[in-house]
């Protein structure tokens, strides 16, 4: 495989405490010929020393950029995209963990399937040492972006698995700076709108979980999920049936800090009125939860082995 210069655009907000072991993971990869494009998006802890101090120590082709006030996650992607120089472009956030043999993958992968725009793969999800492992796993792009829109399935995480290819990028295929927790979906909807998109099978990607995460301000979410359904579906019939999903989805969210009597009851109503889309939704979460901490299972001490490594 001939060399290829590949960007890695990492934005980053108050990640102080895990920033290091994201930059560590990358100057680990098995492909060498990458620039690190930083976006440090008006960070108020000390997320800038550390980062100052981990390059000073290992010296590589490194891009800092400063933002002096938050601009939204998008933004900084942006922002990023458009210093960059490589072939490929890769995203990671600041939290999040590549694995070594990642990029060097990846880029083959592009290398040798050039209609190919976009593509990413699967990931684990992990919250702490002790705690289960899920892995989410979905090889089929269409189906993926279905259950990712409908909510149904988990996202793809393109903010942190994803690659395209420059050559295909153009002003409508950045992040969309006006959506917040969604941009991801949109993002992935959209290059698929104009070129082939691709899910690599293996699991190159640790998403760590985190308190101040943006899919946990579900607010947000829930108007841009509306947004993204006016947006890509045309029919009033299909969208009417995508935006009950989707409103069964965050009331279901709202009872996670209920009491199992509001939940047991809501299933209870749900099936004595046969509510289709309360029901599948139920199921649906249930599902694809437990198939993925089935997945998870084997990988556990894997995952934490691999973390060590970055430490």
């Amino acid at each position: 495989m001939s060399s290829s210069i590949v960007s890695v655009v990492i934005p980053t907000y108050n990640k102080s405490l895990v920033i290091e072991s994201t930059l560590r993971s990358v100057l680990q990869q098995t492909y060498k010929d990458v620039e690190i494009i930083l976006v440090d998006n008006g960070s108020t802890d000390d997320t800038r020393e550390v980062i100052d101090k981990f390059i000073t120590v290992n010296p590589g082709n490194w891009k800092i950029i400063d933002v002096e006030e938050n601009i939204g996650p998008s933004n900084a992607r942006n922002l990023g995209i458009l210093n960059s120089t490589g072939n490929y472009i890769f995203f990671l956030d600041g939290d999040d963990i590549f694995l070594p043999t990642k990029i060097e993958v990846q880029v083959k992968f592009m290398e040798e399937n050039h209609s190919v725009g976009l593509s990413f793969t699967p990931y684990f999800i992990y919250s702490d040492s002790k705690g289960p492992i899920r892995v989410i796993k979905n090889l089929n792009p269409a189906r993926l972006i279905s259950g990712w829109l409908n909510m149904t399935g988990f996202g793809g995480l393109v903010e942190s698995t994803g690659c395209i290819r420059r050559s295909f990028l153009d002003s409508q295929l950045i992040y969309d700076i006006s959506l917040m927790g969604s941009e991801g979906l949109d993002f992935t909807k959209n290059w698929s709108e104009r070129y082939e998109i691709a899910i690599i099978p293996n699991i190159f990607t640790i998403y760590r979980l985190s308190e101040n995460q943006l899919h946990r301000n579900t607010k947000a979410i829930k108007e841009n999920m509306s947004r993204l359904a006016d947006r890509y579906i045309a029919d009033s019939k299909e969208k009417s049936r995508l935006v009950r999903l989707q409103n069964e989805f965050f009331y279901l969210d709202s009872l996670r800090t209920s009491s199992l009597f509001s939940v047991t009851g809501h299933l209870f109503k749900s099936l004595l009125l046969f509510n289709y889309p309360a029901l599948r939704m139920m199921f649906s979460i249930f599902e694809r939860n437990i198939r993925a901490l089935v997945l998870g299972l084997k990988y556990r001490q894997y995952v934490n082995e691999c973390l060590k490594r970055v430490e």
